[in-house]
């Protein structure tokens, strides 16, 4: 799975133009997905196989983010890094089935007040 992302990452930059922020914010949220994977796993990360990642560890990683306190806004990036690279693999061949495919991303509770001005809480 560590090439994967590093062909992940060199398609981002390279095919998509993304910038350098990003590229490293989503080498830093798929890292530490592959390390919590890996730990769970108990392997090696290079013994990771792309193939066998499923929902459920996605939504056990997203549990252990939410645990240590992560803001919503920085859990649903780590969702879109993650949903962008499972997709990468799946039009690639590299995977059968998108196990990101139907991620929900937790939203931010909004407030809109009567002057139309939202506000977070």
């Amino acid at each position: 799975m560590k090439a994967l992302i590093e062909k992940y990452l060199k398609y981002l930059s390279v095919e998509r133009n993304a910038s350098k922020h990003t590229i490293t914010s989503y080498q830093n949220d798929l890292e530490s997905f592959l390390t919590f994977t890996a730990e769970t796993e108990q392997e090696s990360a290079e013994d990771i196989d792309v193939t066998c990642i499923t929902r459920l560890t996605i939504r056990l990683w997203l549990g252990e983010l939410s645990e240590q306190g992560l803001a919503k806004s920085s859990i649903a990036r780590k969702v879109a890094a993650l949903r962008s690279f499972f997709k990468y693999c799946f039009k690639r061949g590299y995977i059968d089935k998108n196990p990101a495919h139907l991620l929900v991303v937790p939203k931010d509770r909004s407030i809109t007040p009567k002057n139309g001005n939202k506000r977070r809480y």
